[in-house]
């Protein structure tokens, strides 16, 4: 066994306690539902170059479903949270938003920003006006939802009323609707 490089005669092993200790296994690829020698509890990480998934990925072992396969959910450890999505000052007056992205509207006159065509349930977007204001341009077959309200769906806009205006939108259903799913700050108005 080598450890930093150097060769080191006696194998290393745990001596703490043995009870309550969570599996943790390092996979080269995403677990399937063939994955079935593990217990329930067990976390796996992708490591290096995984053939599929990307490095770091963290998956947990939740049950075996009644064909016996083993059920696994992804913990997205990077997304969860809006202080670890990138966020980019926009000063353009027209922004294509990117999912899992946050965005400063800074430009003296209102930039219209254009949801994705594709977006995954659980993708979020965030904006936050710092000079001027934003509008929100759905695609067609879109909606976006503040509480009860909600745009049309054939060429629908949320716009924001005031500096400092901030809204978090999670898609909800695949591709086409949009919630906001922390409270907005500020008016917006939807059409």
């Amino acid at each position: 066994m080598n450890i930093a490089g150097e060769p080191f005669p006696t194998p290393l092993s745990y001596t703490g306690p043995k009870n309550n200790l969570i599996p943790i296994k390092m996979f080269k690829r995403r677990p399937t539902t063939a994955d079935v020698k593990y217990r329930v509890g067990t976390f796996v990480i992708l490591g290096d170059s995984p053939s599929t998934g990307s490095k770091g990925e963290l998956w947990y072992l939740t049950e075996y479903n009644s064909s016996g396969e083993a059920v696994w959910h992804r913990i997205d450890t990077a997304q969860n949270d809006d202080n670890h999505i990138p966020w980019s000052v926009i000063t353009a007056a027209t922004h294509d938003i990117e999912v899992n992205n946050g965005y400063f509207a800074n430009n003296a006159g209102v930039i219209d920003f254009t949801l994705p065509e594709t977006a995954a349930v659980g993708d979020t977007i965030s904006i936050t006006n710092i000079n001027g204001g934003f509008r929100i341009i759905q695609q067609t077959g879109q909606k976006i939802y503040v509480g009860t309200s909600s745009t049309t769906i054939t060429s629908g806009t949320l716009d924001s009323t005031a500096l400092g205006d901030a809204i978090t939108l999670t898609c909800a259903v695949a591709n086409t609707d949009f919630w906001a799913t922390t409270p907005p700050q500020g008016n917006f108005t939807l059409s």
